[in-house]
């Protein structure tokens, strides 16, 4: 998510001293720096989202429900819903990357549930099964891949040009 941002980039261009150095030391610093720095830059760029996203919410259910409707509140709505729909992606991505790190960390900490969990999605998401073109279930792998083949290779066919 921060890598979407140009300030990020800037935050830690000017937290990392220039020094040339191997030092661990000057390492340390370097990176406990950035740190800080990005933690207060994260907390005032995206601590208010949540916020944020009721306010934009609360403006487009009352341009929504105007009595009237006039042409600059029809701007200003697609305004305010581009706005929102971009707030909302936001959060979305930052939950989703945050739901990892807190998946790792766990996974990291219980690795005999990590594992049960990662053969429990494999199964889940391999194909087991599938109908061919006579509506007949397949499941020997070399049918599957027949099955496969054929749906796409037929899909993506293309037919003379008249």
């Amino acid at each position: 998510m921060w890598l979407k941002e140009e300030e990020a980039a800037v935050i830690i261009r000017d937290n990392w001293s220039a020094i040339p150095s191997s030092d661990i030391n000057q390492f340390q610093l370097n990176l406990a720096s950035c740190t800080d720095a990005l933690q207060q830059w994260h907390t005032h760029k995206f601590g208010t989202m949540r916020r944020d996203i009721s306010k934009m919410q609360k403006s487009v259910a009352a341009l929504n429900d105007a009595a009237v409707r006039t042409l600059a509140g029809v701007n200003r709505l697609q305004q305010l819903e581009a706005i929102l729909d971009e707030l909302l992606a936001k959060e979305e991505e930052y939950w989703h990357q945050r739901s990892r790190v807190d998946w790792l960390q766990c996974g990291d900490q219980n690795t005999k549930f990590f594992h049960a969990h990662a053969s429990s999605r494999k199964a889940k998401n391999s194909i087991k099964s599938l109908k061919n073109h006579l509506g007949m279930t397949v499941s020997n792998k070399d049918e599957l891949t027949d099955v496969i083949c054929s749906y796409y290779s037929s899909l993506f066919a293309t037919e003379g040009i008249h």
